[in-house]
């Protein structure tokens, strides 16, 4: 899964995307233990209203730093959606917590939802 959120990255990010830090990884159907710190139910809202709550449940979300972003709202953390579609591993969403926005890869930046 991580080389996948790796090549992603690099498509969706280019440059920006040298020297990532991944800080977090966890499932979002609550099989992974309790993060501290982290609101699963806000993460797992936002992925229900882009694609539904089954789609939601089988995701992944990949939380990262990229410190050579040259915006700084892209250098903080970055979080990527996952999920195993036929051909592996693929982002399907995207929220910047800082801007608290969402997009799917590729497309424009909206409001997340609450």
């Amino acid at each position: 899964m991580l080389r996948a959120f790796a090549a992603d990255t690099r498509k969706e990010r280019g440059e920006a995307a040298r020297g990532y830090i991944v800080t977090a990884v966890f499932r979002l159907d609550g099989r992974t233990g309790p993060l501290p710190g982290v609101s699963r139910a806000r993460y797992v809202r936002i992925a229900s209203a882009a694609c539904g709550h089954q789609v939601a449940r089988r995701s992944w979300v990949v939380v990262a730093d990229f410190p050579n972003a040259a915006a700084a709202a892209d250098s903080a953390s970055q979080v990527a959606f996952m999920a195993r579609e036929l051909r592996g591993w693929r982002i399907w969403y995207q929220w910047n917590p800082i801007s608290d926005q969402v997009a799917f890869p590729g497309e424009e930046a909206r409001p997340a939802p609450k």
